[in-house]
């Protein structure tokens, strides 16, 4: 009797085996964070000859620089199992051999076959195309600052693409203004960047001060990069860039 060509192709591997073969970098954590299982590109990432080295162990203890962010990766963790929604996040982080990589990360809860969460599924590919490369080095230029003026610079950097300002309920032009505003931008340099009048930025600005419960701009920018809104990238900050990057 034949077997059919899926009958054949489980007879014929087994699913480590598949699992060692995707392209791209996979990795499969618990829900504290320990490693489950990865593909050889992920190992070899991290520092390890072969993806049985992965296992049991967390972010704290791959063998590379982005070890030292490790605390970074498992708050992403934490935030898609409470959250109980996927995320994607723009990761720029030295690996092996300290190489800087832009790795889009895509991660989402990991449910076993009674619809339990047990943990955590990422999916990252490297961002080789040219007009992302090109945004990324233009995130990397905006580094917040606080209102003492003293620059929050980072080697490293990751990006939530896909999140809103949580809780703030921001119109999308309000968001666009709050993200340059963290930056130190002020209200002429926003309304130059947006194409908007001065009047326009300001009003945006003053609804935000209304929303977050702030009385001056300087506390906006305060509050902003204590909750962590320096990770978040307003949809239209990205779309914009592109636009202006195809112009050329």
């Amino acid at each position: 009797m034949l077997l059919s060509p899926i009958e054949k192709f489980e007879d014929d591997i087994n699913y480590e085996w598949l699992i060692s073969q995707m392209p791209g970098y996979y990795l499969w954590k618990d829900i504290n964070s320990r490693y489950l299982m990865g593909n050889k590109n992920t190992a070899q990432l991290f520092g390890f000859s072969n993806e049985e080295e992965l296992i049991g162990i967390t972010d704290r203890e791959i063998r590379c620089k982005a070890a030292e962010y490790a605390d970074l990766f498992i708050k992403q963790d934490k935030k898609v199992l409470e959250d109980q929604i996927p995320y994607a996040v723009l990761d720029i982080h030295p690996y092996v051999d300290d190489q800087i990589k832009t790795l889009l990360i895509n991660k989402s809860l990991l449910i076993s076959h009674d619809k339990k969460i047990i943990g955590i599924s990422c999916h990252c590919i490297e961002v080789n195309n040219l007009i992302l490369n090109e945004i990324t080095k233009y995130l990397g230029k905006l580094d917040p600052v606080t209102a003492s003026g003293r620059w929050v610079s980072k080697k490293a950097a990751n990006y939530y693409l896909n999140s809103q300002y949580p809780n703030l309920h921001l119109t999308n032009r309000q968001s666009e203004c709050l993200f340059h505003l963290i930056r130190g931008r002020s209200a002429k340099e926003i309304a130059r960047v947006l194409k908007l009048s001065v009047r326009t930025v300001e009003s945006h600005i003053e609804d935000i001060k209304n929303k977050m419960d702030c009385c001056h701009k300087s506390e906006i920018v305060e509050k902003a990069i204590e909750k962590g809104f320096v990770e978040i990238i307003p949809a239209g900050i990205i779309s914009n860039r592109i636009i202006e990057l195809l112009k050329f």
